[in-house]
């Protein structure tokens, strides 16, 4: 009788351990992945424009294979003919790194542009994220730039303005 206690609570010591190692790896692969995101940025360095970034987030590399979205981004470029992020497929992003993308403000309103990105991991774990962007998200919240006559230093206010905006 004792012997079958003892077999009984090894094997559910074992199944604990099992079990805690399976949510210890987890919660490792969480902390280590990388996080790929796409959102709109404004920046006014006395002019304002729109930009589109794509950055890792995460605390490892990732390869891209692929980014799809709803709405023909060649209709958002400076460049006519161009495509924003139409040769990002097979691109790596280490931690914090971004692509970025000028764009031209949307010739129609209440634009939202639905994204998916497909990306892979060190590990050859693939991840796909999904994020929709209202290109008019920020149209109506205001902030204050420096207007001067004298153009030098109204960029020069306006960029430090905007590194102190970034960091708020």
């Amino acid at each position: 009788m004792l012997e079958i206690i003892q077999s009984t609570t090894a094997i559910i010591a074992i199944i604990i351990a099992i079990c805690t190692l399976r949510q210890s790896a987890k919660q490792i692969e969480q902390s280590t992945r990388p996080y790929i995101s796409i959102y709109a940025r404004n920046i006014n360095m006395g002019t304002p424009y729109k930009i589109l970034v794509i950055k890792n987030n995460g605390n490892s590399s990732a390869k891209i294979n692929y980014l799809k979205s709803d709405y023909n981004l060649e209709e958002l470029s400076y460049v006519p003919g161009m495509k924003p992020f139409s040769r990002i497929s097979e691109s790596s992003f280490a931690p914090n790194q971004s692509q970025k993308c000028y764009i031209l403000p949307p010739k129609s309103k209440d634009i939202t542009i639905n994204f998916e990105i497909s990306y892979k991991s060190t590990s050859n774990k693939t991840y796909t994220e999904h994020t929709s962007i209202r290109l008019d998200a920020e149209k109506e919240n205001t902030y204050t730039r420096y207007n001067s006559k004298n153009n030098d230093m109204k960029y020069l206010i306006c960029s430090i303005q905007q590194l102190a905006e970034d960091n708020l």
